[in-house]
């Protein structure tokens, strides 16, 4: 799974692309994706192929990161953030469909 989406971060073909959301009204334009590193503030260390980035024009993002110490067997870990700009929708919980 990994390896499809760092070919499709390294194809560069899907920024742009747009998507709808669940409930239909939402659209979600893809404005970058990458294959981030890690830089080391302390040591200047790198380390590459820490995840995958999906980054959206609204400033929403999807991240696919492995988990463990290698690839084989590993933990997928997802993380998805959605930006939400109506006051009246940021205090509720975020475990219920706002539809």
């Amino acid at each position: 799974m990994m390896e499809k989406l760092r070919a499709a971060v390294a194809g560069g073909d899907v920024v742009g692309k747009e998507f709808a959301g669940k409930d239909g009204k939402r659209r979600y334009r893809l404005s970058a994706c990458d294959d981030f590193r890690y830089e080391d503030p302390i040591d200047q260390s790198v380390t590459e192929k820490q995840g995958v980035r999906f980054l959206f024009a609204d400033g929403s993002r999807i991240i696919f990161r492995l988990s463990g110490t290698g690839t084989g067997g590993a933990t997928v870990r997802l993380y998805i953030d959605s930006f939400e700009g109506d006051p009246a929708n940021q205090t509720g919980d975020a475990q219920v469909s706002r539809e």
